[in-house]
């Protein structure tokens, strides 16, 4: 099981904080069928897009996503795939432990 698989980026590292942000504002936009979901919190802010494409990275098949994102640490443009089949529970387990989830989840703005 897999939640967030990055597979291009450009610029600084995502750090665990933005990897969830990423993560759940992408199940949100896959929930509400939106295909572009402007990004703030605390510790990023930016812009996410899919087309709702599916693609296979090895043995990891899930919808494409870009985000262009802007932290304290600098820029980053990233393409990656989110699981549609996961659960928010399942989300909620967690695979950055460390992270504020709450957080996470209430960084996505119209």
């Amino acid at each position: 099981m897999f939640a967030l698989a990055c597979f291009v980026m450009s610029g600084v590292p995502l750090n665990d904080a933005i990897s969830n942000i990423l993560m759940f504002a992408g199940r949100k936009m896959i929930e509400a069928g939106k295909n572009r979901q402007k990004i703030k919190s605390p510790v990023c802010e930016g812009v996410l897009r899919t087309e709702f494409g599916r693609a296979l990275l090895g043995t990891l098949s899930g919808i494409t996503f870009e985000a262009e994102i802007e932290s304290d640490r600098g820029k980053t443009k990233v393409r990656f795939l989110l699981d549609p089949d996961l659960t928010r529970a399942e989300l909620n387990e967690g695979f950055w432990v460390d992270t504020d989830f709450a957080q996470a989840e209430h960084a996505t703005y119209n």
